[in-house]
């Protein structure tokens, strides 16, 4: 099973078979996503008051690169990577979220 780094392999796999595909979103919705990257993600995703999870419930899609954001320790930035791909976004690496971009209707 492939390592995502930010995530446990089973989780991955976990997640991927609860959605069944492999990411939340197929596509990018440009007027309908929030794209974050941000150098404090578990302060950004949970504490801040315009938060990840806002966006969420008003009804944005949360796309996150996960090479894009960062954390004082790993464990708190995987940690917050995995909240958020688990409850209410997506987590992608950039090339993938640049490769969503690139095939987005315009």
């Amino acid at each position: 099973m492939e390592s995502r780094g930010w995530i446990d392999p089973q989780e991955h796999a976990r997640q991927e078979y609860r959605r069944g595909r492999r990411h939340a979103y197929e596509s990018l919705v440009p007027m309908r996503t929030a794209l974050i990257a941000t150098d404090v993600v578990p302060f950004f995703a949970e504490t801040d008051p315009y938060t990840a999870r806002d966006a969420a419930t008003t009804g944005l899609r949360v796309l996150m690169g996960a090479d894009a954001n960062a954390a004082r320790r790993d464990r708190e930035h995987n940690a917050a990577l995995s909240t958020i791909y688990r409850s209410f976004g997506d987590v992608r690496t950039t090339d993938e979220v640049l490769d969503l971009i690139k095939h987005c209707p315009n």
